[in-house]
């Protein structure tokens, strides 16, 4: 079908295709730059098979040459996998674009008898064999040299950013993620629960429990100032815990995803892969999540956001504008170890060895911003009296103890 400039610019079918700009620029120029053609192009593609920029000559004008229309818009990964996005484009990861191809496989090579089908979001990827190269993660907790507290907050983020991969396969497949979330408890402290055949007692919330525990745990965060689970003290995990067992007769919550497997194969088309394909993919999904990871944790080490203000900045910045206690959960941040010791625990888990360039880019960014700085030069300053302050305070008590005794 051909659509002159005119007509694209002014059909109703076009409206909600055409940015204003473009509009604005072809009637003061009277043409299209590069540019604006290419992202014409590029949304027509989220809506027809095909798009084509035709130019004019002497006794026709310009027009677009468009194929048949979509049955649904592409979505920012779709257009990404066919190649009409760039990589990353709206701040889409590599790894993720990966993880929803062999999501779809494993959803249409699954039994025409699997009509409905519930795991947890992390069992869904390890089913979809998008993370069996990763290690259980409970073995994190043999490295007992590592502080405890920094295992745990290291598994609950390892886990936190594998479930986002799982979101954005059911964002991209057009699942409201909410729809399909079950709340279950294992009722260990319920005699009168019924076990299954491997002798486990489970059951699922009703909405009026869901509902209740929500709210207690919303006024639980206020309570301790948590922002995130995996930064929450010991006083918040026990007083959740007593919540459990008190009103939930249970040791342990998980959520469920539970899919329709029908519905999903109908909306998938064309998406299984052959073993080799997924083997293949699958050692990309590792590589690019171990770059995302890396790339993150290089930015938590050095950088972080200051309230109220746009951007990143240096932690030095912000520690000058912010009350220790909210500025860090681990020293490891402040003492530049925090890579180091996050890259380790990868390396536990299945991951390689990680490449320490962009480290070592920020690294050197960072001295040379702290270089003759002088709010740092201040802050050490007062660092070093106070540390003379104590050591001379603890040995004048030392010999006013001898003195006395």
């Amino acid at each position: 079908m051909q659509i002159k400039l005119d007509e694209l610019f002014s059909d109703d079918e076009f409206k909600d295709i055409i940015k204003e700009k473009w509009i604005a620029q072809y009637k003061k120029l009277g043409k299209l730059q590069s540019n604006t053609k290419n992202g014409i192009i590029t949304e027509l593609l989220k809506h027809y098979e095909t798009a084509e920029y035709v130019k004019g000559t002497r006794s026709n004008k310009a027009y677009f040459q468009i194929g048949s229309k979509r049955e649904t818009e592409l979505s920012v990964a779709d257009m990404i996998e066919k190649g009409y996005y760039k990589a990353n484009a709206n701040n889409i990861k590599t790894h993720n674009i990966i993880a929803l191809k062999m999501f779809k496989s494993c959803i249409v090579s699954l039994d025409d008898d699997v009509k409905v089908l519930s795991m947890t979001r992390l069992n869904w990827l390890k089913a979809a064999g998008i993370t069996s190269n990763i290690k259980n993660l409970n073995e994190i907790d043999e490295m007992k040299h590592i502080d405890s507290a920094f295992r745990s907050y290291y598994k609950d983020d390892v886990s936190s950013s594998l479930k986002n991969v799982l979101s954005f396969c059911l964002k991209q497949l057009k699942v409201k993620e909410a729809d399909t979330t079950n709340y279950w408890c294992d009722s260990a402290c319920d005699d009168q629960a019924d076990s299954d055949e491997n002798g486990n007692k489970k059951r699922l919330l009703d909405d009026i429990e869901v509902k209740k525990m929500k709210s207690f745990v919303d006024a639980l965060k206020v309570k301790h100032n948590v922002t995130k689970f995996m930064l929450a003290n010991s006083e918040f995990k026990n007083e959740l815990r007593d919540y459990y067992r008190d009103n939930l007769k249970s040791e342990s919550i998980w959520i469920e995803i539970e899919l329709d497997i029908v519905k999903l194969k109908n909306d998938v088309n064309n998406a299984k892969l052959a073993t080799d394909e997924v083997d293949e993919l699958r050692s990309q999904f590792m590589l690019e999540f171990q770059k995302y990871r890396n790339t993150t944790y290089v930015r938590r080490e050095f950088k972080r956001k200051i309230k109220g203000k746009k951007g990143m900045f240096w932690r030095y910045e912000a520690i000058l504008q912010e009350q220790p206690s909210n500025f860090s959960p681990y020293l490891q941040m402040e003492e530049r170890t925090y890579f180091k010791f996050m890259t380790m625990l990868d390396m536990r888990i299945g991951f390689t060895k990680a490449d320490t360039v962009e480290y070592n880019e920020m690294a050197k960014e960072y001295k040379n911003s702290i270089e003759n700085n002088d709010a740092i030069e201040l802050v050490n300053e007062c660092k070093q009296n106070n540390i003379i302050y104590l050591q001379t305070h603890m040995q004048t008590k030392y010999e006013l103890d001898k003195l006395f005794k």
